[in-house]
């Protein structure tokens, strides 16, 4: 199942995490930003969505995608043609092992649960600009 705001000037973020209440509470946060969020609850899904239909600016991960399936995810991600988007991490891992995975899957960061939203906020901030909600309407609805 997943979540999709409308319009296309956004930046786009897919969030990609089995646990339902970690998944909507970050795509709660990013909307609140101004940003079109889709969300699944697992790699082949986004794998799927990502491909022949919706290429994100920037990646999340959470759930078992922080964990070891992550880098089977990353690698078939990896494979797909195309530029792509940076990832962060979803992680309850320790703070040194999440470093190292973190490190490992190429992500540009972590966040550990509970997901704070000021830090997540802050995070997806230095990779893509945040976009007032009142401007991404405004932009979608000229678009009718």
């Amino acid at each position: 199942m997943s979540t999709m705001s409308t319009g296309s000037a956004e930046p786009r973020v897919l969030v990609v995490d089995d646990d339902q209440t970690s998944r909507e509470l970050v795509v709660a946060v990013l909307q609140e930003e101004g940003y079109q969020v889709v969300a699944v609850a697992d790699g082949d899904t986004a794998l799927v969505m990502i491909a022949p239909h919706w290429w994100p600016d920037l990646l999340l991960l959470g759930g078992s995608l922080a964990g070891v399936g992550g880098t089977a995810f990353v690698g078939a991600y990896h494979r797909l043609p195309g530029t792509h988007a940076p990832i962060i991490l979803l992680t309850d891992a320790p703070a040194v092992a999440a470093v190292e995975h973190a490190e490992a899957l190429g992500a540009v960061g972590f966040l550990r649960p509970p997901v704070d939203g000021g830090a997540l906020k802050a995070l997806v901030r230095q990779h893509l600009p945040p976009q007032p909600v009142g401007e991404a309407e405004h932009a979608s609805d000229a678009q009718r």
